[in-house]
């Protein structure tokens, strides 16, 4: 994109749906990517509407909130959708009582429900905890009851930890799937539900909004499949050779990380 459409393209975008894993921090080295706590207040002082969009299932809201908090960026837990708070209104709207197949520290965000004969099950970001024990239980409980669904926090295939790819919780959803003949429910990206959840507190229509985001598929191509713009980083667990030459996904906009794009932005202001 040349930089005179790139600067047209950035005049009608109003708010930004913003990724934090590979966006503002990169995950097991847990420091700021350079530029980026700095990018963030340049959007609060210039009054640019944003929301921290994240797949994020290790803490809980409050507790990731803190750890945010604690390596630079100034947030409360009204500016970050997680999966978690959301799978929990889910749950208590449709009498459900989880198995949670999750990571014990988002635990908290379930800690208000009934989690007693479970008659659904939850995954996110269990890690070690994805055990051939857990998977089976959680399998056992969908086989056991055929209305029991299968309720995923994501579905990305892997994120970089600590400088390697490893494998994220689309692999064992999907496993499940198969398993258990069942689709699962994702609430998180790439669902769509997700990026209108975003867009209804921001208040803006989809054309006006941008995603930023190190994935091709949950954060560039999910929020453009819904009228929304995507916006790819180099950094965080983005691969050169498969996500600028995507088969199907082609971002409105590639920069190095959030900084750039923050300067790019406003120089167009």
């Amino acid at each position: 994109m040349s930089s005179s459409s790139s600067s047209n393209f950035l005049d009608n975008i109003k708010g930004f749906c913003i990724d934090i894993n590979g966006v503002l921090y990169n995950c097991g080295v847990d420091q700021p990517i350079e530029g980026s706590i700095d990018a963030i207040e340049q959007l609060k002082r210039h009054s640019l509407p944003f929301l921290l969009l994240t797949n994020q299932t290790t803490l809980d809201l409050i507790s990731f909130t803190k750890f945010l908090n604690s390596i630079g960026f100034n947030q409360t837990p009204e500016t970050i959708i997680a999966p978690a708070p959301q799978v929990a209104i889910y749950l208590e709207q449709n009498n459900l009582r989880p198995f949670l197949l999750t990571f014990p520290e988002v635990n908290g965000d379930f800690s208000h429900l009934d989690q007693s004969n479970p008659n659904c099950v939850v995954v996110g970001d269990a890690v070690q905890h994805f055990t051939y024990e857990n998977m089976n239980r959680a399998f056992q409980i969908l086989m056991d009851n055929q209305d029991a669904p299968l309720i995923a926090m994501g579905r990305s295939k892997y994120y970089l930890d600590n400088g390697k790819f490893v494998l994220d919780q689309g692999a064992f959803v999907t496993g499940l799937e198969y398993a258990a003949d069942r689709t699962a429910i994702i609430i998180g990206k790439p669902s769509a539900n997700y990026f209108e959840l975003a867009l209804k507190q921001l208040d803006l229509k989809p054309e006006q909004v941008a995603m930023i985001g190190d994935d091709i598929r949950s954060d560039v191509g999910a929020a453009q499949s819904i009228g929304m713009k995507g916006i790819l980083v180099r950094s965080g667990k983005y691969r050169r050779e498969t996500d600028e030459n995507h088969a199907t996904i082609k971002p409105d906009l590639i920069v190095d990380n959030l900084a750039q794009l923050v300067d790019k932005l406003l120089t167009t202001r």
